[in-house]
């Protein structure tokens, strides 16, 4: 049960990491860089989203997925994750890029770089701080997540890691084995920061710099 609980920990929270980076970083750099209608009541409703309880939407979630037949589905909770990890990494990468300067990218469109080609060339390498850092938290917010891995799993199937260290303690105080699944529980994110700590270095320097 651990093993596959370890799994589906891991398979909603890489999911939900890389759809949450590709999707909410370009989103950013268009709420950065763009100028369009609506701009700022778009910004304010991806910020209104985060502001809303998870008890508010429990009721509102479950009759979907229920009607939708994603019950007990790790489909089901990558959805549900998506809904409040996406705005929580635009904001924080817009944040990011408003920061650095577009200097940057008119010098590169000087050379012959287009918009999307300067971003990949030179805003993302200077932005690899906050894309680390944000890679980090988007990651452990998915990896973490309990209120509604309780309610929408039942089976092993796609019962995630907080929701079955719960479960030891069910028919008594195993203190032991509580404890060993939380260290091991804690490995992944701690083993992402380390990893993710050298962009984290290496991106305060580098990408402003021409050639």
């Amino acid at each position: 049960q651990f093993i596959s609980a370890f799994r589906n920990s891991a398979i909603a929270a890489g999911i939900v990491t890389a759809v949450c980076l590709v999707i909410g970083l370009l989103a950013a750099f268009a709420f950065s860089r763009y100028r369009f209608r609506g701009k700022s009541l778009q910004l304010n409703l991806i910020l209104f989203v985060q502001m809303i309880p998870p008890i508010a939407v429990i009721i509102p979630m479950y009759m979907i997925m229920l009607n939708l037949g994603m019950m007990d589905n790790i489909g089901a909770l990558i959805i549900i994750y998506l809904s409040f990890t996406l705005p929580f990494v635009i904001w924080i990468m817009k944040g990011y890029l408003d920061g650095i300067p577009v200097d940057l990218e008119e010098a590169a469109m000087i050379d012959g770089c287009g918009r999307l080609q300067s971003f990949f060339v030179v805003v993302l390498p200077v932005a690899s701080t906050g894309l680390a850092s944000t890679t980090i938290f988007a990651f452990i917010i998915a990896w973490n997540e309990f209120f509604y891995a309780l309610n929408f799993t039942s089976t092993s199937a796609s019962k995630t890691l907080p929701v079955l260290i719960t479960e030891f303690c069910k028919y008594g105080a195993d203190f032991i084995l509580t404890s060993t699944a939380g260290v091991l529980a804690s490995l992944p994110p701690v083993l992402l920061a380390l990893l993710f700590q050298k962009y984290i270095i290496s991106g305060l320097t580098s990408g402003a710099v021409k050639g």
